[in-house]
């Protein structure tokens, strides 16, 4: 039969920030995880209200329409390692995009 599939479960470490999003790139840096050990989180879960574009990185990262669509009412959940920032944008109209810190 093969092997069974696993499921894990997330562990929302922190609140989570609400990122404004237009047609044009807007930026925040990225919920810490709140255990002052290590803040910066592995994993990122996104919810946007309407169609967003992101991308991760720096201080200086701008979202573009080429970079990775994440669909309205649809969560996503996003490695990023060695990033502290997001920038998202919207190809019209705009959206809320919720930003959750998790861990596996």
């Amino acid at each position: 039969m093969g092997e069974p599939i696993k499921f894990d479960a997330y562990k929302i470490l922190n609140t989570g920030t609400t990122l404004a999003v237009t047609t044009t790139s807007a930026r925040t840096t990225l919920p810490t995880t709140g255990n002052g050990v290590n803040s910066n989180p592995s994993f990122v879960r996104l919810l946007p209200e309407a169609a967003c574009y992101v991308k991760f990185g720096d201080g200086t990262v701008t979202a573009t329409l080429n970079d990775i669509l994440v669909q309205p009412n649809m969560a996503e959940i996003f490695s990023v390692r060695g990033c502290t920032n997001i920038a998202a944008i919207t190809r019209t109209g705009t959206a809320n995009l919720n930003v959750t810190p998790v861990e596996f």
